[in-house]
């Protein structure tokens, strides 16, 4: 479990040291990640991942199709040079190991061949305009460090990042924030569905896949690598909490299997401990957000 939480914390911001060669964030989008009334737009976002691909062997984008107003969504896999090689091997692992068939053998040996797959997804509520941002930041983090930490996290991990999930409304947000920057609708909502058909509630598809981008990453990511974790990153208000880790409060729908629950508090434990550890504030477990 050690390296998950490793390569989890790297959210929090790792020290790094970087190849020269690797363009950072602020080379691409003309302003670091963070500053004050600066958001990145669709396009510059995947420019950014596409000159990271060209760069770096550590991260490789594969397009996934085009979001209901026809933008190209991708999905940015960062792992070590080595395992980038091998990326079909331990896709047709990861395929084998979600075979329930595979119950009546031994899957050890697959489990220790394979890797863990971890994917991150980001910005379905365009409004939340932080986790597309930090995608851009955590890329370059893992593209760049050479700290035996990050090493080990690559070397074990095959990490599936989607920077937005909707990349129709992260340019939405980021044209009307532009806009409306010194006016007093700084900092307000767009006046217009940031999704075009669900607006906010396309975070509620997924019993249904009724939208393009929803059956986009179920058939291009979900069915096709079956990660072990999946972390769909939002953002919280000016008030409580920062971080929400599992354990998570009761009741949890009677179809997740309990096995999957004890394993995710397991893993929601650790990393809270790290973090705790470390001096972080602003993180709770056991909590409604």
């Amino acid at each position: 479990m050690r390296p998950i939480v490793q390569f989890l914390l790297l959210f929090c911001g790792l020290t790094t040291a970087s190849y020269a060669a690797v363009p950072s964030p602020a080379q691409v989008l003309g302003f670091p990640v963070g500053a004050d009334k600066k958001l990145a737009d669709w396009d510059q976002i995947q420019e950014y991942f596409h000159r990271l691909d060209a760069a770096s062997d550590r991260i490789v984008t594969r397009e996934l199709g085009e979001s209901t107003l026809g933008k190209p969504m991708f999905l940015a896999i960062i792992s070590s040079p080595s395992n980038l090689r091998r990326l079909e091997v331990y896709r047709k692992i990861q395929a084998s190991l979600a075979d329930p068939r595979i119950k009546a053998q031994k899957p050890d040996s697959l489990i220790d061949a394979g890797k863990v797959v971890v994917l991150v997804t980001c910005g379905i509520h365009s409004t939340e305009v932080a986790s597309p941002m930090t995608a851009i930041d955590l890329a370059y983090k893992l593209a760049t460090s050479r700290s035996a930490e990050t090493l080990e996290v690559l070397d074990r991990v095959i990490l599936l990042l989607v920077p937005s999930l909707n990349p129709d409304g992260t340019t939405l947000v980021a044209e009307w924030y532009r806009k409306t920057l010194g006016t007093p609708a700084e900092g307000t909502s767009p006046p217009q569905l940031y999704h075009p058909y669900t607006g906010h509630d396309n975070n509620r598809d997924w019993f249904m896949f009724t939208q393009k981008e929803t059956r986009l990453l179920v058939e291009k990511v979900h069915q096709e690598w079956h990660p072990q974790i999946v972390v769909d990153l939002h953002q919280m208000g000016p008030y409580g909490a920062r971080l929400f880790i599992p354990p998570f409060i009761d009741p949890i729908d009677p179809n997740v299997d309990s096995i999957l629950q004890a394993e995710i508090a397991d893993l929601g434990t650790s990393i809270l401990a790290s973090m705790v550890r470390s001096g972080r504030a602003g993180v709770v477990t056991n909590a409604i957000f």
